[in-house]
């Protein structure tokens, strides 16, 4: 029910209509996922930019895949647009940020110190910034707010489980 409410209060107080049946499609969606709240916000947020006037739609939702779609079709388009030796350090900082377990349905995000990630990446480290900086502000990567000893992890354990590029 908390769910329920955090997705039509916040699309109500600006004036938006869900098309009936698509809060359910999205909850039944992140029924089992971790951190569901924050992937609602994020297919929100797209959803928002696909609109139909004020109304958000069924039609949009399953153009951008679901909640889950939506964040790797972002996800995607953010490596997309990297430049060619960027795009390997994103690979090799994403790898760092993920434990894999023997079951991959149990692998998990990492909370990795910033100061380790930048040692692994020291021959690089113009390159890592501006990587780690692209991937915090789409929000593929969290980077919280600590400033004696800053951690990095990913941002939902969507793009670990069901992003097919980051799985490979």
């Amino acid at each position: 029910e908390q769910l329920r409410a955090s997705i039509l209060q916040p699309a109500h107080k600006v004036g938006l209509e869900l098309q009936p049946g698509l809060a359910d499609s999205m909850l039944a969606e992140v029924d089992k996922e971790p951190g569901a709240l924050p992937l609602l916000e994020d297919a929100l947020d797209v959803l928002w930019q696909h609109r139909d006037g004020r109304m958000l739609t069924l039609a949009a939702y399953g153009t951008l895949g679901g909640v889950v779609g939506a964040l790797q079709k972002r996800a995607e388009g953010i490596l997309t647009g990297l430049r060619k030796e960027d795009l390997s350090i994103a690979r090799q900082l994403l790898v760092n940020l993920v434990a894999v377990a023997d079951d991959t349905a149990l692998d998990t995000r990492l909370r990795v110190s910033l100061a380790d990630l930048r040692q692994v990446f020291a021959a690089e480290e113009a390159g890592f910034e501006r990587v780690l900086k692209v991937l915090v502000e789409a929000r593929l990567l969290v980077q919280d707010g600590d400033e004696e000893a800053p951690k990095v992890e990913v941002a939902h354990e969507a793009l670990i489980r069901k992003w097919p590029r980051l799985r490979a």
